[in-house]
């Protein structure tokens, strides 16, 4: 073990192997770069607030029944027997309730 084990690489592979790592840098960036520009520009759908009724379906039951504003249906694709979940989440003094379709 001396200097005489150590490689020393000629300058141009070397500078090959910058390249090949300069060229992987690069694309991953521009993967990036796509991704966070689709994430961006993507299609958002800015809506003002709706109102809906809600029902009592029975007497002996608290829940209660209303109806999807077809905006909300629009946007989420739903139809017919599809599943969605909803999230309660507390922000100071209100409640946000948030859909989400369950694919």
């Amino acid at each position: 073990m001396g200097v005489e084990s150590c490689k020393i690489l000629p300058l141009e592979s070397f500078c090959v192997f910058l390249t090949r790592r300069a060229i992987c840098v690069y694309f991953y960036i521009r993967l990036l770069v796509r991704y966070l520009y689709r994430a961006i520009h993507s299609e958002v759908i800015i809506m003002s607030s709706m109102e809906s009724k809600v029902f009592q379906v029975r007497s002996n039951s608290k829940s209660l029944r209303g109806t999807i504003p077809q905006s909300v249906v629009d946007s989420l694709k739903l139809v017919h027997g599809d599943t969605i979940k909803w999230s309660i989440e507390i922000q100071g003094n209100k409640i946000i309730a948030t859909i989400e379709k369950v694919m």
